[in-house]
């Protein structure tokens, strides 16, 4: 039988990668972005948010695609924060 996946078998430097994936394509389609949010056509190939892409890769349930963005937002014991988000982690980009 399989075990579970945790938090910390998702490798950080993967769930950092994806997160700046993200962050350059909707930098790049800014405007595209825009257009669709006040009505316009979605933008082509517009790739999934950091947890979603997560749950895909890993085959993960979005609780823990989400607890694992949210640890890395705010990491304790003094290590900087590898990720950060405006008003939705579902978006989190690199720091």
């Amino acid at each position: 039988m399989d075990r579970p996946v945790k938090c910390s078998d998702i490798p950080d430097g993967r769930v950092v990668e994806l997160a700046r994936r993200w962050r350059e394509w909707n930098r790049d389609h800014h405007g595209e972005m825009v257009r669709w949010l006040h009505g316009g056509k979605p933008p082509p190939n517009r790739p999934p948010g950091v947890v979603q892409a997560l749950m895909d890769e890993f085959d993960i349930p979005y609780k823990l695609a989400l607890t694992k963005v949210l640890r890395l937002c705010d990491r304790k014991n003094g290590r900087p924060p590898l990720l950060e988000y405006g008003t939705s982690p579902n978006y989190a980009w690199p720091r």
